[in-house]
């Protein structure tokens, strides 16, 4: 399947692969408070959100990783890896390493110490902190992957480099527990992000190229 350009002026709700966002699942609020950046994220949800992760790290790093296929598939086809890549909520490693393939210099990062910590790649640069709170200057990535975790808009267009491209994937489309649909990854992130989007596998990526 070829990929769709999203314009600036969208407003669906709907999925674009032809799926209706369900909003019955718990995390979506979470996931839209955290992206509108309505005020909702703040220590004691990230706690909790932590700590719901750190309960699930043990049989995590055993699950087969949709996301992998995917993030490839998206590489491929927009043919932008270079530079220093960062992913948010990395997890137990699968899609970090896959990185380390692509670009020259590839960081995790993930609220869950847990999941740190039962990484099936230890060696891997991992750091555990908070997504709303990056450790790390302003343009000071050439890319950001985002694979079934939480978008904050700000932080990552703030270490983004112009040129740049940030990359959200949902590995089971509108059926992710923790989704965005492209259209509201592209409307949180602005005018100043070119946005493609494309269905792979179950899943579906948004590559989102910044301009400015």
């Amino acid at each position: 399947m070829s990929h769709i350009f999203l314009p600036k002026t969208l407003e669906a709700v709907m999925d674009p692969i032809g799926g209706v966002v369900d909003a019955g699942h718990p995390m979506r609020a979470v996931v839209k408070g955290a992206a509108f950046g309505d005020g909702s994220w703040n220590g004691v949800r990230a706690k909790k959100v932590a700590d719901l992760f750190d309960s699930m790290a043990l049989e995590w790093k055993d699950r087969e990783n949709e996301g992998c296929s995917i993030v490839m598939d998206s590489f491929d086809r927009i043919q932008f890896t270079t530079g220093r890549v960062l992913e948010v909520g990395c997890g137990t490693g699968e899609v970090l390493e896959v990185l380390k393939g692509y670009f020259d210099e590839a960081i995790g990062i993930d609220i869950s110490n847990a999941m740190l910590r039962n990484s099936n790649y230890p060696q891997a640069d991992q750091a555990n902190c908070d997504g709303a709170h990056l450790p790390f200057p302003s343009a000071s990535f050439d890319a950001v992957v985002i694979v079934n975790s939480l978008l904050f808009p700000s932080e990552v267009d703030r270490v983004l480099k112009v040129g740049g491209t940030c990359f959200f994937v949902s590995t089971k489309g509108a059926g992710t527990p923790i989704y965005l649909s492209p259209y509201d990854v592209r409307r949180v992130l602005g005018v100043k992000y070119q946005a493609f989007t494309s269905a792979s596998g179950n899943g579906i990526w948004t590559a989102l190229h910044k301009s400015a």
